[in-house]
């Protein structure tokens, strides 16, 4: 991002946060609307992708009404910082959205969600919507769903790239950024890899951290035949031409990230990366390619994946709490055992409420 962009950026994440810090509650049910809650990171690290995020759901909402809302109700989004701006905590926000009759309620990213999980998933009187990729974020949360990357789906997938031809041990480095998202998905893949004659060495950085020539001078010495990264993406590039500026010759591979932006691979280093099949061009069903229309006619740009997993859930949304006749504590059967179509491609739903997306492990 140059200079320029940035401070576009800035000035945009400012007015978002002074609009947000004017609410003071939410439409009430019944006035016409049906309130959706956001809880996002709108300002501060991961902002980009949380305005990506209620971008779709804002289309998604704009869809909904168009087809005639919910038995007549307007979808109206209302968004809440999970990073305080608006003076109130992630607690208070979703305590303040419930007490004004807010029943659904998406909650992202895992930096902000999964250290309230257990809380969340205590919740009886609203239905949560989790944008985040905390492995078991549904597994005890009954009143919940994920519209979302499963990060188990993708260590499954990323793990796929270590070969074990021969019986010798596989020397592998998992690093992995300093946050909750880190630790859950970092953790998981962990759990993948460390098979039968594996050396499995870990390590933690800090999110948009450009100088990796610490780490790097330890992995070289280290000998991988693998390197992992999990994080967010903003230090993808500078990572992977740190550690192979200092001698490594092997495989660096990525979860999926945000906003990728491909680079030059250095010589000698194979890099494989999972990502969704939409964000690979690789979904043209008509849901998909009205989604993309529609987010390039209103914000000029192409959506991500984050957005395409916005705009799915307000749809999906709507669907399950018409077929649950407004009740919350209903809305999960809608999802159990389901398989949806929509801007993402598919999802196929477990009976905890979990999907599997369509992720493919491909190298650049």
């Amino acid at each position: 991002m140059n200079a320029k962009c940035a401070k576009f950026f800035a000035a945009a994440c400012a007015l978002a946060a002074a609009a947000l810090a004017g609410c003071s509650s939410a439409p009430k049910f019944g006035e016409n609307v049906y309130p959706m809650g956001a809880i996002l990171p709108l300002t501060g690290e991961n902002a980009a992708a949380a305005r990506e995020a209620l971008n779709g759901m804002e289309l998604g909402a704009e869809k909904v009404n168009a087809s005639g809302g919910i038995a007549g109700l307007k979808v109206e989004i209302v968004p809440r910082d999970a990073n305080g701006s608006d003076k109130l905590s992630f607690e208070e926000n979703f305590d303040a959205l419930r007490r004004d009759g807010v029943r659904v309620i998406s909650v992202g990213f895992d930096e902000v969600v999964v250290p309230w999980h257990q809380r969340i998933a205590k919740c009886d009187d609203a239905f949560v919507n989790f944008l985040c990729q905390y492995p078991p974020a549904t597994v005890d949360a009954p009143n919940s769903v994920r519209i979302f990357l499963n990060g188990a789906q993708d260590g499954d997938a990323l793990s796929k790239v270590v070969e074990r031809p021969d019986r010798r041990d596989v020397r592998i480095v998992l690093m992995s950024v300093d946050s909750m998202f880190g630790k859950a998905c970092g953790d998981y893949l962990a759990f993948c890899v460390r098979l039968e004659r594996t050396k499995l060495y870990t390590d933690v950085f800090t999110q948009n951290t450009r100088d990796f020539s610490i780490f790097s001078g330890q992995i070289k010495r280290l000998f991988p035949d693998y390197v992992f990264y999990v994080g967010r993406g903003g230090e993808l590039k500078s990572f992977v031409e740190s550690v192979a500026k200092d001698g490594f010759r092997g495989t660096v591979a990525s979860g999926a990230v945000f906003g990728f932006e491909p680079f030059e691979v250095p010589e000698g280093v194979k890099f494989f990366r999972t990502a969704t099949l939409f964000e690979l061009g690789k979904i043209a069903t008509p849901a998909s390619r009205e989604f993309a229309a529609a987010y390039r006619a209103k914000y000029g740009r192409a959506p991500t994946w984050v957005a395409a997993y916005g705009y799915d859930s307000v749809v999906e949304l709507a669907k399950a709490v018409e077929a649950a006749k407004f009740n919350p504590s209903k809305m999960r059967d809608y999802f159990k055992d389901r398989k949806t179509e929509g801007a993402i491609g598919s999802m196929e739903f477990d009976r905890t409420a979990d999907p599997l997306s369509e992720l493919e492990l491909t190298r650049l």
